[in-house]
């Protein structure tokens, strides 16, 4: 700590020697476990077979088929998904040189895993017995096969039987391994076979040896068998055999040269010249009967038991916890004080020092023996501060101790941290308030004194000597003797922080419980999530190890990330940081880190991280590597509808509402937890996306397009980068969203609006011309009928006003006929304008022609008869104006010169057309081409016109006397 020294050793060491002391040895598990079964994903418990092919997958042989496992997540094969497999029960497995598998049934023959896919090996290819016990394949590439019935090789296409010659009693054989020198070792009932030469005869240093089920190589050339009557070694044997009981269920030598041996009963044993190690049920196994071993690339120790799949991993940190002399696993507090020790506290109170790898077990004299400790301090003089959690305080220094309480002027019984600054002042955080020791008296700070908060969790000193302390409410600073308003701390005012660690002059990182990891640099409060990738957002302690890097603490376990992606992603110059984590799989017992007291974690002097968790106080030293491979990121599998679909690095979709998912991964066998993954769809994502917990994604209904899927894995390395892998995601259109349909719906629109301008600007042309005419034909009309009579009154008045002097009875004659002229002009006048008016069919030309025939009857006092025949034809309605305008002429006609009694009018609708007949009683006429040139019948040439133009015809039919008939037709008429 600053301003802390080492002057006071001696009185620091009398100390601890008043202090009874009990010491135990520190030892760390060699191995930790972790189980899978089938609430895991496993198809069954029972494991016969391990392997691990080239790309990182764990392979799992069961009575129930065989599952791939990536870490995170199995995937079964098995008869119900998989049509090459036609027996479940997995007897053993090989992996060739170009990565691909091979799979032995017991029933099934063998299997061969390429590409994706399985292809089956039985009888037809030569296999002729298909219960298969062992499989290898050859350095050379051969392929061998042990079955019930014979050992066969592969050659080429098809398999050939190597044990023939032997004439062996029983031909089983169920095991099989090469040889560093190429040579092929077979055991099974009969005993141990080599295959060299292409020959088969008995192992020469196992003739002896019957009954060989398993064999193990050894790096001396030695051969560990699993035999009839136990465990049998041929070759150089050891100098001390195991004490190995029981049959041998499986063999395998590892990396470092250790024989593991798994037995049916007794266990796993790891046999070295230092010894042997036993692992047994329940607590290292599940069962205590081994059937397959494996060591992975990771260095791992698969173990297949009877009842689940273990990992067995040697751990990259240390535990020290009640194994090591601890009252109890769960630790409080860590604290790294001088002269190289290290103080713990237990969730029981008792406190204890950890110097050279032993656990000291401190017993506190009679006046503080009750005192239940949680946290500790050793301030510069070397006294030690022991904190507690409703008791006070209590220090030792020269054999004497002092309590410090409520009483004595301690603002809180509660303690919660400790801190020491450059001027030798004391400061102690409690549960209600702030307490400073200056060597002779307690001031106490409150809220009054403008604490943010009563419940203290973390102290700190910047580098202008300010005090800087965290509350459950926020952040506060302490300059020239009071506490102060910090502008940059408003953005933590509701915030728990818990700790803090000034990483320079002008740069604090504070960690919350629940919110993050907050920079305050230059007065800016900058503030960094899971968003970003950080393993939590409660962060019980932030520790920078010297090396730029800080490492945090939560209930997710321990992580790190660089300063430099973390003030990058402050500054928002990157959306994302590299995290390094560990958990189980690197040693720790639980991933639940102890926090809110402090210190919750120290570095100490010889450079190791320490943590306290409800397992143990975890230490390791971050400079070192950790066990681990690197595995690149994949696209796993592409699921359309819920169906898996091959691929190469496109996929292409069919038209059509679809649900696509992707799984992905990255192998990580020792700790998948460790590895992060983001992912992004081109085209359709707009950020990038952390994926926490599944390694997979589901998108639903994605618009026809080109796209393409890109997932980063990050290892939890901060000294590798990340991998990448993608493939390309085309969605095909429906044929209506095409760029040939939307081209041509484009022109059918323009089309469609090209004609239906065009069509209406025909209509206006049409309408155009129809009043041209009609106005033309009112015009002639007019001039023909009103222009002319006010002519012919215009001269009958002339003549009266000439003859006035010379003959007065022509005068009265011709004003008489003017008068009658006159009165004529004025009706075609009234009439002109009646027709003018007229524009209603909404009955139709019957509704119309009946409401003339009434208006006559009223008007002039002569019934209008209308009989209406067939069904109603519909007329366009200049048409129907038309027609009536012509049978109003007739009518008028009728009145004005035939005097009739009555009139008829007839409207006949038929499959020829339109049929119109005005029958009168009048006195009729003699209608020849002489009457009609004689001049002055304007309206008959008028109807004859009006017909014309709607390509009907009109006929006059009279007599002088005998009335007067006008017949109209018009065929085929158009609406």
């Amino acid at each position: 700590m600053p301003g802390n020294s080492l002057h006071s050793g001696i009185r620091a060491a009398l100390l601890l020697f008043a202090i009874a002391c009990t010491s135990l040895h520190a030892g760390t598990p060699a191995y930790v476990s972790r189980t899978w079964r089938t609430q895991d994903g496993l198809p069954e418990n029972q494991i016969r077979a391990i392997a691990q092919t080239p790309d990182g997958y764990l392979w799992i042989g069961t009575s129930s088929g065989l599952a791939r496992f990536d870490g995170a997540r199995f995937v079964v094969f098995a008869r119900f998904n998989t049509p090459s497999m036609t027996d479940d029960n997995i007897r053993a497995f090989a992996v060739a040189a170009d990565g691909s598998l091979w799979v032995a049934t017991d029933g099934g023959g063998l299997m061969h895993y390429r590409n994706g896919r399985f292809q089956a090996y039985g009888s037809n290819q030569g296999l002729l017995n298909e219960f298969v016990g062992a499989v290898l394949v050859a350095r050379n590439g051969d392929v061998w096969a042990g079955t019930n019935r014979g050992l066969f090789r592969l050659r080429g296409e098809r398999f050939e039987r190597v044990d023939e010659p032997l004439h062996l009693a029983n031909i089983a054989f169920f095991d099989l391994r090469e040889t560093a020198d190429g040579r092929v070792i077979a055991g099974g009932p009969s005993g141990l076979f080599c295959f060299e030469a292409g020959t088969l005869r008995r192992y020469a240093e196992a003739r002896d040896i019957d009954g060989t089920y398993h064999i193990g190589l050894a790096r001396d050339g030695s051969l560990w068998l699993g035999t009839h009557h136990g465990l049998r070694i041929a070759g150089e044997r050891p100098s001390k055999l195991p004490s190995v009981k029981g049959m041998v269920g499986a063999l395998l030598e590892d990396h470092a040269g250790n024989m593991w041996i798994g037995t049916e009963g007794d266990g796993l044993y790891r046999v070295n010249p230092q010894g042997e190690i036993v692992f047994r049920a329940p607590a290292s196994l599940p069962d205590n009967s081994i059937l397959a071993l494996w060591e992975d690339r990771e260095q791992s120790i698969w173990v297949g038991t009877a009842d689940g799949l273990v990992r067995l991993s040697a751990p990259d940190v240390g535990v020290v916890n009640s194994r090591d002399g601890l009252t109890s696993d769960n630790v409080t507090t860590v604290y790294c004080g001088q002269r190289n020790t290290l103080w713990l506290t237990t969730v029981t109170g008792r406190a204890f020092q950890y110097v050279n790898g032993r656990v000291k077990a401190v017993k506190l004299p009679p006046s503080a023996d009750s005192l239940r400790v949680r946290g500790t301090f050793e301030d510069h003089a070397g006294g030690v501060w022991f904190g507690t959690g409703s008791q006070g305080v209590a220090r030792f220094d020269k054999g004497k101790v002092v309590r410090f309480t409520v009483a004595e002027g301690l603002r809180n019984n509660g303690i919660q941290a400790f801190y020491e600054d450059r001027d030798q002042h004391l400061w102690i955080g409690t549960t209600s308030g702030l307490s400073r020791w200056d060597g002779t008296a307690l001031q106490n700070f409150y809220l009054e004194q403008g604490l943010s908060y009563g419940w203290v969790r973390a102290i700190a000193e910047d580098h202008n000597g300010d005090m800087l302390v965290g509350t459950d409410r926020g952040l506060n600073r302490f300059h020239g003797g009071r506490f102060v308003a910090d502008p940059a701390f408003a953005a933590l005012s509701r915030d728990r922080v818990w700790s803090i660690y000034p990483e320079a002059p002008a740069t604090l990182w504070i960690a919350t419980q629940g919110a993050g990891l907050v920079r305050v640099r230059n007065g800016k409060a900058s503030r960094i999530t899971t968003r970003e990738g950080l393993l939590s957002n409660s962060i019980f302690q932030v520790i920078g190890d010297g090396r730029g890097s800080l490492w945090m603490s939560g209930p997710m376990g321990i992580s790190a990330a660089s300063l430099e992606d973390l003030n990058a992603a402050a500054d928002g110059r990157s959306d994302s940081i590299a995290v390094v984590a560990y958990g189980t799989g690197d040693g720790l017992e639980s991933s639940q880190i102890n926090g809110g007291a402090q210190p919750s974690g120290c570095l100490a002097a010889d450079g190791e991280l320490w943590f306290p968790s409800v397992k143990g106080a975890v230490h390791f030293r971050p400079s070192l590597p950790r066990t681990g491979y690197h595995s690149p990121a994949r696209v796993e599998s592409v699921l359309v509808d819920g169906k898996n679909i091959s691929f190469a690095n496109e996929v292409t979709l069919g038209p059509g509402r679809r649900r696509v998912e992707i799984e992905f991964t990255a192998c990580g066998l020792r700790a998948p937890e460790r590895v992060v993954f983001r992912y992004k769809l081109e085209n359709f994502d707009r950020h990038w996306t952390a994926s926490t917990g599944r390694r997979s994604v589901s998108y639903d209904n994605l618009p026809p397009g080109q796209y393409r899927f890109r997932v980063v894995a990050h290892d939890g390395s901060l000294d590798t980068g990340s991998s990448e892998a993608a493939i390309a995601l085309v969605v095909r259109p429906q044929f209506y969203q095409t760029a040939w349909f939307y081209a041509l719906a484009l022109l059918a629109t323009a089309g469609g609006v090209a004609g239906v301008l065009l069509f209406q600007e025909r209509q206006a042309r049409e309408r155009y011309n129809l009043r041209l005419a009609e106005r033309t034909r009112i015009a002639r009309e007019m001039h023909d009928t009103v222009v002319q009579g006010c002519v012919g009154v215009s001269t009958l008045i002339e003549a009266a006003v000439s003859s006035a002097r010379s003959d007065q009875d022509l005068m009265l004659e011709c004003l008489d006929n003017a008068r009658i002229h006159l009165r004529m002009t004025l009706d075609e006048a009234r009439q002109a304008l009646t027709d003018l008016r007229h524009d209603s069919f909404e009955h139709g030309l019957p509704g119309a022609l009946a409401e003339l025939a009434r208006a006559v009857s009223c008007e002039k006092g002569i019934p209008v008869m209308l009989q209406v025949g067939g069904p109603e034809v519909r007329l366009a309605e200049s048409t129907n104006r038309t027609l009536l305008l012509v049978t109003r002429e007739a009518i008028r006609n009728a009145v004005l010169h035939g005097a009739p009694t009555a009139i008829e009018v007839r409207l006949l609708f038929g499959p020829a057309g339109v049929h119109i007949e005005i029958r009168d009683d009048g006195c009729g006429f003699d209608p020849t081409p002489s009457y009609f040139a004689a001049g002055g019948h304007f309206g008959i040439l008028g109807m004859r016109e009006r017909m014309e133009q709607i390509c009907g015809s009109l006929e006059i039919s009279s007599r002088p006397g005998f009335g007067t008939t006008v017949t109209v037709d018009l065929n085929e008429p158009r609406p």
